[in-house]
Parts: structure tokens; sequence; C-alpha cells
């Protein structure tokens, strides 16, 4: 009556159940805190940085010691590297203007290529 393909059948799906009702126990266990939860899209609007000056260091002009960076909005935190190498960003005079220090000689002039700048809230 029961070919040995349908043995195995019931058997696969004897086992299956088996992991099905171990899964949802183990789901139903759980327990969390109160609290909210939530999920939103929102586009990421960039920073526009209006001016950008470059300090060379005083000890070897060949290398750039700092940049000045000029923000159009106040970010709250800001990174900056040139060609990979970051330096240390702090508030200048105003909540728009930021120092970006390198450390000496780390940024050489002649190879310098791409500023890279990070910015957020």
């Amino acid at each position: 009556m029961f070919n040995s393909r349908m043995f195995r059948s019931i058997i696969i799906l004897i086992v299956a159940l088996v992991f099905a009702s171990t899964a949802f126990a183990l789901a139903a266990a759980n327990t969390l805190p109160d609290g909210n939860a939530g999920d939103k899209a929102n586009t990421i609007s960039g920073y526009v940085v209006s001016s950008v000056s470059y300090n060379l260091q005083a000890s070897d002009p060949g290398y750039i010691k700092s940049v000045d960076l000029v923000f159009t909005v106040a970010p709250g935190t800001v990174e900056a590297s040139i060609d990979g190498t970051f330096g240390t960003c702090s508030v200048g005079g105003t909540a728009t203007d930021w120092n970006c220090v390198f450390a000496d000689s780390t940024v050489d002039v002649l190879c310098a290529s791409s500023l890279r700048v990070i910015a957020v809230e």
C-alpha cells in the first residue's frame, strides 16, 4: 500500500512540522518592554560648504596644516579628510564656521587631490 517514496514524504512532513512548531514556541516566548516602534522614509539633504580655505604648516609650508570650512547651515558634527587623512574638526567663531586641523607633515600640498567633508546634524 505504502511505497517508500510516500513514506519518505510523510517523514519529511513530520520533521518540518516539528521544526515549525519549535520555532513558533520560541518566538511566542519572546517578551519586549512597552514602547514605541516605527519605520519612516525621508530624504537626506546635504550641506553646502560656501567657502573653503587651506592653511599651510608654519614650519614647512609644503604641508597643509588645516582647512577652514564655512557652511550655509550650521552642522552638529564635521569630519574632513584630504586624500584619506582625517583631521580634527571643531567649531570656529560661529556655528557655521569650522576648522579641521591635520597632524604635522601628513598632508603634502603637491600630492593633495581631494577634500572630503562629512557633516551631520
